[in-house]
């Protein structure tokens, strides 16, 4: 038979705490040490780590300094960081085990005295059951005072404050930065934000952030007419953001708000660094150094704002098809229709028959706006055989299968005659690992193009995902309406083509295929595959091509489609 008598134990032990009988310690506690607290060493070490290397210490120095009987008959420790009115209540916690939070006095101020005494004495059970508290009864206090209890949970390492704080900044980020005590952060507090890559803000605003964070330290800078800055102004905001400059990522802010915003403080940002800007700004197709910071993983609430409006508009057009959206959807020609003009010309029929689109829904000529002529190779002309394909990502056998995926959708006419879909041109555009992991890039190589083919690796895992886009990437910022568009999966370490690797998922609302956005948009396919978001959900296309939600590309490749046609 066992019998639990620790309740009884502690409240023996808790009376030991009442009174000062057998004591051997006094403490001096607050910044002046101007109250004094009496207390058993046994006690004291055997509760706090912090105790117990305060003890030891000072009983080995006392033994070195004097005799045996010239030593006190009591130890005298100090403790000026923590307040007199904490101390109180851990000291009884340490007698005792117990806390309060009925206690007079306890709001949230104090909440933060007492896990900043807690942690300063190592009562690591304590510490852990306040930052519970403090996160589950007081969220709307944390985001009003963001920066003091980011700034605090960094520097004490208070993990689960810190999640929290992280989770506000990634639904807001802006919490933090607008906050009245933003310039009071750290310096090394700015250098972790900086550093990471889902901070969930344009690269412009946080230069203005930063640049507001270097005027505002004391002495503050007064930036009125910045053409009027002496050498020596420029050198004070040089010293406060030198070590900032490194983490903020100039090859993600637009030209025109570079040249707006960030030029005129050239002075202060390093030589190379003005050098390879300029070079990027203006020498045609110029990718970023390679050592340069990737472009942050946006997922600004304005972004999870405008997915919802997107989605409203889907499930609108389909609802009312012929109310003008707010989204226009335009309805580009099917991806092998060829331009008119590159065809000899044949007496038209009466009346132009429809593109047939596989399986899918006919689209009549009066659906079809030409946006621009699509690539063709003549036989006679030297072409790119699937044979000869390169990849660094994908194997010809994947290659292969993503052209059948493409020919599914067959028997194309034009002008009523039957248009050969068997062979291909596969020709790269872009390549991540080659010419930088930039949206801006992936247009300014990719736009204007015609059909293309993204594949991308996904980082840590062995999975190839990617999608066909049959219409030009063109920096719309409109809905582009297309029946052919699919995404796919596969494993990137396989030579053959297995069944249980390949997923193959086709729109099933073309209404919502792709979303033609320019730089400031991500770059995939409707609402389900965000490729440099890295954000997966199954939403207007037929099938699940991967588990993950949340993905990292590691890298990408862009391929022109091409078809061949005969003379």
């Amino acid at each position: 038979m066992n019998i639990d008598l620790t309740q009884g134990l502690l409240r023996d032990l808790g009376k030991l705490f009442e009174n000062r009988e057998d004591c051997n310690v006094v403490l001096r506690v607050g910044k002046n040490l101007d109250m004094s607290f009496h207390a058993h060493s046994i006690i004291l070490k055997n509760r706090s780590e912090y105790f117990r290397y305060l003890i030891t210490d000072y009983l080995k120095k006392e033994s070195k300094l004097f005799k045996k009987e010239e030593r006190r008959d009591y130890i005298v420790l100090d403790v000026p960081k923590i307040s007199v009115d904490a101390f109180k209540i851990i000291l009884r916690y340490i007698y005792t085990g117990y806390f309060s939070f009925n206690d007079n006095g306890i709001n949230q101020e104090f909440l933060f005295d007492l896990i900043f005494a807690a942690d300063e004495l190592r009562l690591c059970d304590l510490v852990e059951f306040l930052q519970i508290h403090i996160v589950e009864t007081n969220s709307n206090w944390i985001r009003n005072n963001l920066t003091k209890v980011y700034q605090l949970s960094l520097e004490r390492n208070f993990v689960i404050i810190q999640d929290y704080c992280m989770k506000s900044l990634e639904k807001d980020p802006t919490m933090l930065f607008m906050s009245n005590n933003f310039f009071l952060l750290k310096e090394s507090v700015l250098i972790k934000i900086l550093k990471r890559d889902d901070l969930d803000l344009q690269e412009i605003d946080i230069w203005r952030y930063i640049l507001k964070w270097g005027l505002e330290q004391d002495p503050p800078l007064i930036l009125s007419d910045i053409k009027r800055w002496t050498n020596e102004e420029f050198y004070i905001l040089e010293k406060r953001l030198h070590n900032l400059i490194p983490f903020i990522r100039f090859f993600s802010i637009p030209a025109t708000q570079y040249y707006k915003e960030v030029r005129p403080f050239k002075n202060i940002l390093p030589e190379k660094l003005r050098e390879d800007i300029e070079a990027f700004y203006i020498l045609s197709n110029n990718a970023p150094p390679p050592d340069a910071l990737p472009p942050r993983k946006l997922y600004r609430r304005e972004t999870i704002h405008r997915r919802q409006q997107m989605r409203d508009e889907i499930n609108y057009n389909i609802n009312y098809p012929t109310t003008n959206p707010r989204y226009s959807i335009i309805h580009l020609e099917n991806p092998f229709q060829i331009d008119r003009n590159n065809i000899t010309p044949t007496p038209a029929p009466p009346e132009t028959p429809p593109y047939t689109l596989g399986n899918h829904k006919n689209i009549s000529d009066s659906d079809i706006k030409t946006k621009n002529k699509l690539p063709i190779e003549r036989e006679n002309s030297p072409i790119l055989n699937i044979s000869d394909f390169k990849s660094s990502l994908i194997n010809k056998h994947q290659a292969k299968r993503i052209i059948r995926w493409i020919n599914d959708n067959k028997n194309f006419l034009v002008c009523g005659e039957r248009v050969n879909n068997n062979s291909h041109v596969l020709e790269l555009l872009s390549r991540g690992s080659r010419d930088g992991m930039f949206i801006g890039t992936f247009h300014s190589l990719c736009d204007n193009k015609g059909p293309t083919v993204i594949v991308a690796k996904v980082k840590e895992s062995k999975n190839i995902i990617g999608g066909y886009n049959p219409n030009p990437w063109t920096s719309s910022n409109k809905w582009v309406k297309s029946a052919e568009s699919f995404i796919f999966s596969f494993k990137s370490d396989g030579n053959r083509e297995g069944i249980d690797d390949i997923i193959l998922s086709r729109i099933k609302n073309p209404c919502a295929a792709i979303f033609d956005g320019d730089a400031n948009y991500d770059v995939g396919f409707g609402l389900d595959l965000q490729l440099f978001l890295g954000t997966y959900e199954r939403n207007y296309y037929e099938k699940k091509i991967m588990e993950e939600k949340r993905f990292t590309m590691e890298d990408y490749e862009v391929f022109l489609v091409k078809r061949v046609i005969n003379e």
